[in-house]
């Protein structure tokens, strides 16, 4: 799909004074203020036990990243609360210049802030495409219409690479990140444009759709990137039935 041509045009949203006042941040490494902020975040969104069981554990792997939109305490600028998460995702490399995605996660009063979904993804593909070309994974489970429409519509192609478990079998869904950023017309547009929907309604719509289809995948469709993770969904829904604690991956080298 092209990029819309169409010029940005001016709007004032609900969200505009949060969105103004957030910076982006990419963590390599946490320190205690950013653990505080990372564990209320994930406890006010209702998954506290993700943080411990999954997110952590994968971080301090090789080559993890997390991805995080901060709103930060006027004053003082430190200790306890002086950070507060609202948005959050997490990459980790599975291959040379190759990571997953994990799901874009919001505080449920922002869930419809689809400028800070959309500018926290371009501002993480942007980030892993500095590297050089760099590659954006999902796993999918087989036979998912819905999940190979929105992927390949978004620049991904399956590969041969698969995620055997006891219950289904798993695609990996592979795209390179500004191929990503091209298709769904984010490579053209500043990132305060995107934050500030001020960009054109083609752009806001492809968006809002690519990021609420990710939500209801995650439900059932789609497995968890986290290391370790294959067993549990991302929150938002029943998980599917559970797989052994081992899973097969079929021709991922």
């Amino acid at each position: 799909m092209a990029e819309n041509s169409d010029k940005p045009v001016g709007r004032t949203t609900i969200y505009d004074e949060l969105n103004d006042s957030l910076r982006f941040e990419e963590f390599a490494e946490l320190d205690d203020v950013n653990m505080i902020a990372l564990r209320i975040f994930f406890r006010e969104i209702g998954v506290a036990h993700l943080l411990e069981e999954y997110v952590l554990p994968t971080f301090k792997g090789k080559d993890s990243l997390i991805f995080a939109a901060i709103k930060d305490r006027p004053w003082p600028p430190w200790g306890h609360g002086s950070q507060t998460v609202v948005a959050f995702v997490q990459a980790h490399a599975i291959a040379e210049n190759s990571y997953a995605l994990g799901p874009v996660l919001l505080r449920t009063e922002l869930a419809a802030n689809i400028g800070l979904r959309a500018a926290l993804y371009k501002e993480a593909l942007e980030s892993l495409g500095r590297q050089g070309k760099t590659t954006v994974n999902y796993l999918v489970i087989e036979g998912s219409v819905l999940g190979d429409h929105l992927l390949t519509s978004a620049g991904f192609q399956r590969t041969a690479e698969v995620v055997q478990t006891d219950e289904a079998k798993y695609f990996f869904y592979s795209a390179d990140t500004q191929d990503v950023l091209k298709h769904l017309q984010l490579s053209a547009v500043s990132l305060p444009e995107v934050l500030g929907l001020h960009v054109p309604s083609a752009v806001i719509g492809q968006n809002a759709s690519y990021h609420a289809t990710m939500d209801w995948l995650a439900l059932r469709e789609m497995l968890p990137v986290w290391l370790g993770g294959w067993e549990d969904s991302p929150p938002g829904g029943a998980p599917p039935p559970p797989p052994p604690p081992a899973c097969e991956v079929e021709g991922f080298q």
